[in-house]
């Protein structure tokens, strides 16, 4: 009898765990790495678009670059969306292909990209499990504050 009692906690205790993990660990990984894999698109559409910019040879962009643009444009708004008018407005500022990129056009990039970087190492909400360790450490600190 002990040993049903043992395997069916043991059974019922990995399925906790197994749950666990999937629903805190997993989801957020996954989440950090789509951000990131739209972050790394989002810099290479920017480096096709100043070098077509740039080419004096070019009457039109690449369609690559192109291409590589309309991603970026489609996906920074969804998992960026407190860099997406900053990184839109980067691609506004040289809509033709002959504009000069000058310091203006480097200091869009460089805000586009501190936010879409901010966003991207935000914590997020605690998880339960740091929740509570923050509830007992704190409790700790203050007992000790008051000695």
């Amino acid at each position: 009898m002990q040993f049903l009692s043992g395997l069916l906690g043991a059974v019922i205790g990995g399925a906790i765990v197994a749950w666990f993990n999937y629903q805190y660990i997993w989801k957020s990984q996954k989440k950090l790495e789509l951000m990131r894999s739209v972050f790394d698109d989002a810099m290479q559409a920017l480096a096709l678009y100043e070098v077509d910019v740039q080419n004096k040879d070019l009457q039109d962009l690449q369609p690559e670059t192109r291409l590589s643009q309309a991603k970026a444009l489609a996906l920074v708004p969804a998992f960026f969306p407190e860099a997406s008018d900053a990184y839109r407005h980067v691609f506004d500022s040289g809509q033709k292909l002959r504009a000069m990129i000058d310091d203006g056009y480097y200091k869009r990039v460089g805000e586009a990209v501190s936010l879409m970087a901010s966003e991207l190492h935000k914590p997020e909400a605690r998880a339960p499990w740091e929740q509570m360790r923050f509830a007992f450490s704190s409790k700790s600190k203050k007992r000790d504050e008051g000695k």
